[in-house]
């Protein structure tokens, strides 16, 4: 530990290996969710928990305050789509805010769409198909930042 004289030293992290991982194309056996994590609602203390249905079901997603367990929002972002959704979160118009990413999961035309949330409810930032309309493999989606922060 640290004593109170020890000068503040700068960090600096680095990669030394990557481990392989395989990342399944579906939500496997159990049907499970998909979940993210971010603070995706302003004016919401803290941070949320984001899910999103697997397959078998019409797509929802629902954002839950982390530190109660309530239910803040729920959204059908593509209509009676069934195939599972995918869920990630991300400040992708550099707003200092983090939005919500939902994408479809196979069997369908791959989708995303992006949501900023003002006001206490969700705005569409963008709707598209990445790999065209013909495209039916989903769309595995991630965010991250790649700003120097300082």
């Amino acid at each position: 530990m640290p004593s109170e004289s020890t000068p503040n030293r700068p960090v600096r992290l680095s990669v030394e290996a990557l481990e392989s991982r395989e990342v399944p194309a579906f939500f496997g056996p159990t049907r499970g969710l998909s979940i993210a994590r971010g603070d995706v609602m302003p004016t919401v203390s803290g941070i949320e928990y984001i899910t999103g249905t697997g397959p078998g079901r019409a797509a929802l997603v629902r954002v839950w305050n982390a530190n109660s367990g309530n239910l803040l929002f729920a959204l059908r972002p593509f209509g009676s789509f069934s195939g599972g959704v995918y869920v990630a979160t991300g400040d992708v118009n550099n707003d200092g805010q983090m939005e919500l990413i939902v994408s479809t999961a196979a069997g369908t035309t791959g989708e995303v769409q992006v949501y900023e949330f003002i006001g206490g409810g969700p705005r569409l930032l963008g709707d598209f198909m990445p790999f065209g309309p013909n495209y039916s493999g989903g769309v595995q989606i991630t965010a991250g930042s790649t700003a120097a922060r300082p």
